[in-house]
């Protein structure tokens, strides 16, 4: 599970986000991943992760903001584990 920073150190009330379930997020990476480096990885790989991306600003428990340590941010919608949908 993934949950607000704010949440976790200052209490419910001072942040709206909810809780995200890591698989959304590890598929919403993927998606991420495969659409901007141009590559077909189908299975979540947390080296790969960590040598690739700074942090991760989830806006709901539908969207992320993935960003890489090149300073590239990528904004992804996760609408459920079968259907996504991307903002551009």
């Amino acid at each position: 599970m993934w949950r607000c920073i704010n949440r976790e150190q200052n209490g419910v009330d001072k942040c709206s986000t909810k809780t995200v379930k890591e698989k959304d997020l590890e598929q919403a990476f993927l998606r991420v991943l495969n659409r901007e480096q141009g590559v077909a990885i189908t299975e979540f790989d947390e080296e790969i992760f960590r040598r690739l991306i700074v942090k991760v600003k989830v806006q709901s428990m539908f969207e992320a903001v993935f960003v890489f340590k090149t300073g590239v941010e990528v904004r992804e919608i996760f609408l459920n584990r079968k259907g996504a949908f991307n903002l551009l």
